[in-house]
């Protein structure tokens, strides 16, 4: 999995970072996808890290932990509609 910021040319011609991280990872089916994540580094990796707990549960066919179906609950819309559209 890599988290990164990608960059853009602003008005003025000049490259800016985004004000977002993004995910760039592989699902159980070693397809891969980008996902946007925060703003905020931290809680980017901490999304990263819950992610692939998804993958590797949906990988071994293992029912989900409350843990993570809670915090499954939590996200944004946007969010979980792509992951429901990409089989996680």
């Amino acid at each position: 999995m890599k988290l990164f910021r990608e960059d853009y040319k602003s008005k003025d011609g000049t490259k800016q970072p985004a004000r977002k991280w993004y995910l760039d990872f592989s699902d159980h089916w070693n397809r891969r996808h980008r996902l946007a994540a925060f703003t905020s580094k931290s809680a980017s990796e901490a999304l990263a890290r819950q992610i692939e707990s998804l993958i590797s549960c949906r990988g071994s066919g293992q029912t989900l932990p409350v843990d993570l179906q809670r915090w499954i609950e939590g996200l944004p819309d946007s969010m979980i509609k792509n992951l429901v559209s990409w089989g996680l």
